[in-house]
């Protein structure tokens, strides 16, 4: 599975960094004779990838798994020359294109691709991919930079397998542009063995609909949904509402999705926390999130056509996340509750 990259182009704010020093430099050079290659077998036996990660512990969705990619020399014998990862190599747009495969397993057993996760990233990227260049010695190791795990829509998905994925090639084709170091060094592609993960569910979400959903901007949800969150776990939870740090929003399925056949839309987003949580639910507690405070968003509007479903997400942070990325972000989403149809 490859992650979908939607692009916005930022005039402000954005930036990319070049992680390596550029050994091979980047002035011209003659293509080298396709003989002077090595074998891409040759390469993709002796480089490798390697997924390793610090705890044993089970996967949250959307909990950074704290992920390291390691590419490998394996050869005993053959030093390589080769790109490191950087900002938009896991869009496909530089040298190397990196990214994860991942596979969830149902309750049923049966394994399947987990959902690609669309997103909007900045326009701006580190485009010279030749200042990433570094040669492996025989038996030398290097972390890859910039290969963060993207979280995937769990669901109810009881495991989870993830694999690393190296290709280089797609942006090297020309050897007029590419320094003389990499000349020798094919197209080539490597994956790591998988990695596989227990996923626990440590909130169960309920949604309850009491009434007909507001259709303007900052309107009270209270008389028309219910949201109820459960605390599955032995031990004490974090928990909060959309108006003491927590995300509480709702996704539709409609009747005629339209032309892009979406079925979908976001429906109430109230804050967006910076901080951890201070509320706490205990082992196997019950709370609402809703209660009169609870507003849609300022630029919410209740989409056109027939709402067949909905569906309650939830988000917290349970630290200071300034530093330390998703690691700490937990989200839950209930099942799909059918809305009652107008007689």
């Amino acid at each position: 599975m490859r992650r979908r990259s939607f692009v916005l182009v930022c005039l402000l704010g954005c930036s990319s960094v070049d992680s390596a020093p550029n050994l091979g430099g980047t002035a011209a050079a003659p293509p080298t004779p396709t003989s002077a290659q090595i074998p891409k077998s040759e390469v993709e036996r002796d480089l490798g990838l390697e997924l390793t990660r610090a705890s044993s512990g089970a996967m949250d969705e959307e909990r950074d798994p704290r992920l390291d990619v390691w590419l490998v020399n394996k050869s005993t014998t053959r030093s390589h020359p080769v790109v490191l990862s950087n900002d938009g190599s896991e869009s496909g747009w530089r040298e190397p294109h990196t990214f994860f495969a991942v596979e969830l397993q149902r309750p049923s057993g049966a394994w399947e691709t987990a959902p690609e996760m669309g997103g909007i990233r900045c326009g701006l990227y580190a485009q010279d991919w030749t200042k990433d260049i570094v040669t492996l010695a025989p038996g030398q190791r290097v972390k890859m930079p910039w290969m963060t795990y993207p979280h995937s829509q769990i669901g109810d998905a009881t495991k989870i397998r993830i694999s690393a994925i190296y290709e280089y090639g797609a942006h090297a084709r020309d050897k007029t542009k590419v320094p003389p170091l990499l000349h020798p060094m094919p197209e080539y592609r490597v994956m790591s063995a998988p990695m596989e993960l227990p996923i626990e569910h440590p909130y169960a979400l309920e949604v309850r609909l009491k009434g007909a959903l507001p259709t303007t901007p900052e309107s009270s949800i209270a008389s028309a949904v219910d949201v109820i969150i459960e605390n599955r776990t032995r031990g004490t939870l974090p928990v909060g509402t959309s108006e003491s740090g927590a995300q509480l929003w709702f996704e539709v399925k409609l009747a005629d999705p339209g032309p892009e056949g979406d079925g979908g839309t976001s429906l109430f987003l109230r804050t967006e926390p910076t901080y951890a949580s201070k509320d706490i639910l205990a082992a196997g507690a019950r709370r609402s999130l809703v209660s009169a405070a609870t507003k849609t968003d300022v630029v919410w509007e209740l989409p056109k056509g027939r709402i067949t479903k909905l569906r309650a997400l939830w988000r917290i942070w349970d630290k200071d996340t300034k530093d330390d990325g998703n690691a700490n972000v937990r989200r839950v989403e209930s099942p799909w509750t059918d809305v009652p149809q107008p007689r």
